[in-house]
């Protein structure tokens, strides 16, 4: 098949790190895969390269533009796809327009959060007229599917689920931790609003009241990196918060972690948290999206509401005077094995692109 993989951009971000992962997992099968983003590139286009899959940037500017989607449907004529697969609402009525302009038959859509979905406004009319023209909507856990399925804009019959996977290799190879000594807790991602990073400051900062012997570590960047920091002085735990930035070493922060962490507001499935249960690490986390259904399933965390930072420290406590880290992470790893794979994904995603037309 001839693929072409739409996105917002080629920067860091979960939807197009999974763009690529599913790219280069369906190019290693032989299909012809192509990577379109709509707006600028960036980091992502490195692995794209390593491996001779090509990618194309629109630049697109703010707001809905007519001359970008003229862009795209040139690009698909040209390309002569199979399939067109879109990534998030704001991008799939390019691609579903556009795709069907072009004459392509099989659109796809991947809705990687359940927040950009409310069934109200012009964005959302605009998605549900594209659904029209779409094949299948996919939700990235089973919790998002029953999201998704109490809005009117998604016809029912055309929602499936294709949980996200990623490259576990380098991950498996990771240690268990040995208990004793420092306990370090670790948070990767964006460091944007919608992850609350100041929920887990303030949490941490509970605990460490009470406990001389842990810390948090940070790996990412984003625009409240400047704020976190001021907030960690503030609270008076600076000395014991680490802000590592981005960095491309991210098994090296995994390694060094005993226990993951997010604080998520909202998520669909992460990839950092099949990055950390492949590296055997349990989890505290926000039971938000589909990481109680991983976490649960694998019976390797503590889960709690999201924006209560005394749950948040409640779960962090229970994760520190735990003596089972290591079983926990075991049971992580093997379930990550088994439903978080780059192989699972890319079968999901095969059996969607041969399916039935629309």
């Amino acid at each position: 098949m001839r693929i072409v993989q739409l996105v917002d951009t080629l920067g860091v971000g979960g939807a197009e790190r999974m763009a690529v992962h599913l790219s280069t997992g369906l190019k290693a099968r032989g299909h012809d895969v192509m990577v379109v983003c709509l707006r600028t590139p960036g980091p992502l286009t490195q692995p794209l390269d390593a491996v001779g899959i090509p990618w194309l940037a629109l630049d697109k500017p703010e707001g809905l533009h007519w001359g970008t989607l003229s862009k795209l449907r040139d690009a698909l004529k040209e390309y002569r796809p199979d399939v067109v697969h879109t990534h998030n609402p704001l991008v799939h009525h390019y691609g579903a327009f556009a795709g069907r302009w072009a004459g392509v038959r099989h659109i796809v859509s991947t809705l990687h959060g359940i927040g950009n979905i409310t069934g109200t406004g012009k964005a959302e009319i605009i998605f549900g007229a594209s659904c029209l023209l779409t094949n299948q909507v996919v939700a990235v856990c089973q919790m998002a599917k029953e999201h998704f399925a109490r809005n009117p804009l998604i016809p029912s019959r055309k929602l499936h689920v294709v949980y996200n996977g990623i490259p576990l290799e380098p991950f498996l190879a990771i240690p268990p931790r040995e208990p004793g000594g420092e306990i370090v807790f670790g948070v990767a991602g964006r460091l944007v609003p919608i992850k609350d990073h100041t929920t887990a400051l303030k949490a941490f900062q509970l605990v460490a009241k009470e406990h001389a012997n842990c810390r948090l570590e940070f790996l990412g960047d984003g625009v409240l990196r400047h704020s976190l920091e001021e907030e960690a002085r503030q609270l008076g735990i600076a000395g014991r918060v680490v802000f590592h930035g981005e960095r491309s070493d991210v098994r090296s922060f995994y390694e060094d972690i005993d226990v993951f962490v997010m604080c998520s507001l909202s998520e669909g499935l992460p990839m950092t948290l099949l990055e950390a249960m492949a590296s055997a690490r349990p989890v505290v986390s926000t039971a938000v999206g589909g990481i109680p259904e991983m976490v649960d399933g694998a019976a390797c965390g503590w889960l709690c509401p999201p924006a209560a930072p005394d749950r948040l420290a409640a779960a962090l406590e229970k994760a520190l005077t735990a003596q089972d880290h290591q079983a926990r992470g075991t049971r992580a790893r093997q379930y990550v094995l088994r439903y978080g794979s780059l192989e699972a994904m890319v079968d999901g995603y095969e059996r969607l692109f041969g399916g039935p037309r629309a």
